[in-house]
């Protein structure tokens, strides 16, 4: 935000959103509720990006699927009430 870069920040949350592949059988259940919490923050802040930018609607959704992820998430819940 700082610099002015939003496109870019919400294209790297995109990507860091997606990392989880390729993990080995042991660690999928580890995996996967590692993922759901990373996957709102994620979420979440991607979303702040968006809206930053103008983007609402791109935001709007953003919050609706981390609340769908994390349903006890204030930031999710409060940012879409707010978008």
């Amino acid at each position: 935000m700082g610099c002015n870069m939003m496109s870019v920040a919400a294209s790297f949350y995109k990507e860091t959103l997606a990392v989880t592949t390729g993990i080995s059988a042991p660690f999928n259940n580890l995996a996967i509720i590692y993922k759901q919490q990373t996957a709102a923050d994620g979420l979440v802040n991607r979303g702040n990006t968006f809206k930053e930018i103008g983007r609402v609607t791109e935001a709007i959704q953003d919050y609706i699927r981390a609340v769908n992820i994390r349903p006890t998430m204030p930031e999710a819940h409060a940012n879409l009430a707010s978008a």
